[in-house]
C-alpha cells in the first residue's frame, strides 16, 4: 500500500510539471503564434541545482527555495540581455522588426 502511495505521489508531481511547461508553451503560443523552446532551461537549472543544493547538505525546502530564487534572477538577466542586445538590434531605422534572432518557431 505505501509503493501505491509513493508512486500516486511520484505521478502527480511529475504529472504537475508536464502540466506547467505545456501551460509555458500554450501562453506563448496564444500571445505570440511562436512555440517558444527555451522553457526547459528555466525548468532544468532549477531542477538541477535543487538536486546539487541538496547533495552539498542543505535540507529541500532550503534547496527548492534557493533554485527558484536563482532560477527567477536568470530569468531577469535574460530579460535584461534581450531588452539590450537583441532588441537594439532588431529594430531597423524604419521600425521594422528583424526576427533573426529569436529562438522561436513562427506559424506562417
Amino acid at each position: 500500500m505505501e509503493a501505491i502511495i509513493q508512486y500516486l505521489l511520484t505521478g502527480l508531481s511529475a504529472g504537475s510539471v508536464y502540466g506547467l511547461i505545456a501551460l509555458g508553451f500554450y501562453v506563448m503560443w496564444s500571445a505570440a503564434k511562436a512555440v517558444n523552446f527555451t522553457y526547459g532551461e528555466m525548468f532544468m537549472l532549477g531542477g538541477v541545482l535543487t538536486v546539487v543544493l541538496m547533495e552539498l547538505g542543505l535540507p529541500l525546502p532550503l534547496a527548492a527555495g534557493l533554485a527558484i530564487a536563482s532560477a527567477a534572477a536568470a530569468g531577469l538577466v535574460g530579460i535584461d540581455a534581450d531588452r539590450i542586445t537583441l532588441l537594439a538590434v532588431a529594430i531597423g531605422e524604419d521600425g521594422s522588426v528583424d526576427a533573426a534572432g529569436t529562438a522561436a518557431l513562427r506559424r506562417k
